[in-house]
């Protein structure tokens, strides 16, 4: 224990001097030149903390033999035994002191350092994304395109806000598109709110609770909505199940009011609106949910402009009945306006192999995740999706500029990932985005929605992994090690990395030991007086230690590939066998070291 205590300071000092070494290092270093102001501190204090992680088993190993040397110092003048009981406490403390230095190293470099390389990235992607909005919008300007240049300088200003370059852009757009039209220069409508998303007949209602809600609202003289809950139920109800005829008795009761009084259906006494009312009801009963949508929004339009002051509720229930399937099918174009600047990855690629040996391969230049209503939910920018059939022929290929990930629940898959392909304008029909076929034919229902079979939390795997596998987290390892395959990537590479980070604190332990001897060798004699140019020979321990961890690591991994590859099912055990021997064979020479 007295051992322990005095190398304890030695093995502080390592760690304090290292990390103020670190960010004079990261305060002094170079960085990239695209990188944008409000960027580089954080860039460098990451940057930092990167290093230091990184040097965290080095600078221990160099603690334990500087520390320990000078600690044995008490053993020279008297002889020590092998397999003596100092030795086995001194490597009792020292294991609990690894231990515990282990810990911190998992901890920093598999719970933190993931996140901040992510953020170190993404510092350089958004910097890179702020100067290409700079000089596009510069470029539209000069083109005398204000609308598209506006779009650009606003995309700047969201990833940097204060930045004087980009709202002096931004007025001089606004300030040129104003003096050549004479009104006030374009501006970007915000984007409101989808409504809440619930596909029509799927809300939770039973049958009996859906022919409670029509008979309701037939008391109320509402027949447009009692017609749909009746039909609501009987689409609910089971064959076998005597409610079926109940709602359809109902509806039928319903829709007998709607034909023959058409006045009543309405707040103002309008034939033109009751025939418009009827053709939106007639979409949303044939689940025409994009037709029924505009034919409503109209109407609402056309309340909202009026000076006669009548509402007729009838418009607004079923605006909200066609919003809400319109939303299970479809998205809104503004719903991607300036989301690019907060796009979690880029460049993602993968693919999906399918039991029937048809595969699905799929690319994505952006994905920017966003939570709506507490429901996951995900854009993804320039998606590219082709299908191959067994043979490896391409029977499809699609693009879109953006679609919508929901998580969609299908049947015994489990939740599954849904993308929506088609996009729409709240209140102008004919303005879509729709998949643009590149080669092959695809059938019309694949061109609004696409769902993947897979499951849903694999795409956060996918994603992690095209961002490198050294940049994964290995419980992320853990879980895509056996799926690596299906999706594309390398399974031998994923489960090299998983044996490599399991073996790696194993290794650390193992320098330790050998630090110990190195440390009992070469310990220091009992009072020897301290010489000040010992200090200049004090950096030598730490780059040493970094060597030989490094070229340890470096075998460590070349004697993995083979293991890996010939027992790809036993890698992990023989691994852990391997690594527990060597650990064991170094403490047994410690404890065969003996003082003269």
């Amino acid at each position: 224990m007295n051992e322990l205590k005095r190398a304890l300071p030695v093995i502080a000092a390592h760690f304090i001097l290292a990390a103020a070494g670190c960010l004079v290092w990261a305060l002094l270093v170079d960085i990239p030149e695209s990188l944008i102001s409000p960027f580089i501190l954080g860039y460098r204090l990451r940057y930092a903390f990167l290093k230091f992680t990184d040097l965290v088993p080095a600078l221990f190993i160099s603690g334990i033999m500087l520390g320990y040397s000078m600690a044995f110092g008490k053993f020279q003048n008297h002889a020590t035994g092998r397999w003596s009981h100092e030795l086995f406490e001194t490597l009792k403390f020292s294991f609990v002191l690894s231990l515990s230095a282990v810990s911190v190293f998992i901890i920093l470099s598999e719970g933190i350092a993931p996140f901040m390389d992510s953020r170190i990235q993404q510092y350089g992607t958004l910097s890179e994304d702020y100067s290409g909005n700079i000089s596009v919008a510069t470029d539209f300007r000069s083109q005398g395109r204000y609308l598209e240049a506006e779009l650009h300088a606003q995309a700047a200003l969201q990833i940097w806000p204060e930045s004087a370059d980009a709202a002096k852009l931004l007025n001089d757009i606004r300030y040129d598109a104003a003096d050549k039209s004479g009104v006030s220069a374009y501006a970007i409508p915000p984007a409101g709110s989808s409504g809440t998303v619930r596909a029509p007949g799927a809300s939770g209602l039973t049958v009996l609770d859906a022919i409670s809600q029509a008979r309701e609202y037939t008391d109320a003289e509402d027949f447009f909505s009692a017609h749909y809950y009746a039909m609501l139920a009987y689409k609910l109800a089971r064959e076998t199940d005597p409610n079926k005829q109940v709602a359809l008795r109902v509806a039928a009761e319903a829709w007998n009011h709607i034909s023959s009084m058409p006045d009543s259906a309405a707040v103002r006494s309008d034939s033109r609106l009751f025939s418009i009312k009827r053709n939106g009801y007639d979409a949303i009963q044939r689940e025409d949910w994009l037709r029924a949508y505009y034919i409503f929004s109209s109407l609402q339009d056309e309340e909202n402009s009026s000076d006669d002051g009548l509402y007729d509720p009838d418009v607004e229930r079923l605006f909200d009945i066609a919003r809400d399937g319109l939303v299970g099918s479809y998205f809104f174009l503004d719903e991607t306006v300036g989301i690019e600047p907060f796009e979690a990855a880029r460049d993602v690629f993968f693919i999906v192999r399918h039991n029937d040996g048809t595969s699905s391969v799929v690319f994505f230049r952006g994905i920017a995740y966003k939570k709506e209503s507490g429901r996951d939910m995900a854009y993804l920018r320039g998606f590219e999706y082709a299908r191959f059939d067994e043979y490896g022929e391409c029977r499809y290929r699609i693009l879109v500029p953006y679609v919508k990930m929901l998580p969609y629940r299908s049947g015994d898959s489990g939740t599954v990932p849904q993308f929506l392909l088609h996009s729409v304008d709240r209140s102008q029909p004919g303005l879509d985005s729709v998949p643009q076929v590149l080669s092959g034919s695809v059938d019309e229902p694949m061109q609004n929605t696409l769902v993947l079979d897979m499951p849903y939390s694999d795409m956060h795997l996918v994603i992690s992994a095209n961002r490198g596998i050294p940049s994964m987290t290995l419980a992320d390892l853990l879980r895509f090690g056996k799926k690596a395959d299906t999706y594309g990537f390398s399974g031998t590479l994923i489960q090299s990395e998983i044996v490599y980070r399991l073996a790696e604190p194993f290794l650390v332990l193992i320098l330790s030991v050998y630090a110990l001897i190195i440390a009992w060798k070469f310990r220091f004699l009992p009072n020897m007086l301290f010489k000040a140019w010992w200090v200049l020979f004090v950096p030598v321990f730490p780059a040493v230690s970094w060597f030989a961890f490094d070229a340890a690591r470096y075998f460590l991994r070349l004697f993995i590939i083979p293991v890996v590859t010939w027992f790809p099912s036993f890698s992990v055990p023989i691994m852990l066998a391997v690594a527990t021997l060597i650990f064991i064979g170094a403490s047994m020479t410690f404890f065969g070291q003996r003082g003269d």
